[in-house]
């Protein structure tokens, strides 16, 4: 569930980026950030918008559906929106939890070769 008034702020922390990109554009214009703002333009209402989140999540279930070691959730399309992103319960802990990791007697190396493999995977293959 995104927090509320997330989007709004997120409006306004636009705002402030692209007013200190200008002012430090202006006091050396050697330091050009104005693309950054470019890009945060575009790409924040996106990150924003939890209904493309459930979209990437099932793509990466397409694209992992042969690997045995990549999972993504199911998401429930009837209860989400923009602002609710209802998906499949995974057990399961974070990769930086190593306690955890050992407990499940899961190899962190393995964890490390897996993430490595899936995102260059996702970034050279799948673009």
């Amino acid at each position: 569930v995104q927090h509320r008034g997330l989007r709004e702020s997120a409006r306004t922390d636009i705002a402030t980026i692209d007013l200190l990109v200008r002012a430090l554009y202006w006091y050396n214009s050697a330091v050009n950030y104005l693309w950054l703002v470019e890009e945060t333009k575009l790409n924040l209402p996106r990150e924003l918008d939890f209904r493309l989140e459930g979209k990437n999540a099932e793509r990466c279930s397409e694209v992992f559906a042969s690997w045995d070691n990549v999972v993504a959730p199911h998401i429930y399309w009837e209860q989400t929106s923009s602002r609710v992103l209802c998906m499949e319960y995974m057990d399961g802990c974070h990769v930086t939890e190593l306690d955890d990791l050992a407990a499940m007697r899961v190899s962190r190396h393995d964890v490390a070769k897996i993430l490595c493999e899936s995102f260059s995977h996702m970034t050279f293959v799948e673009g």
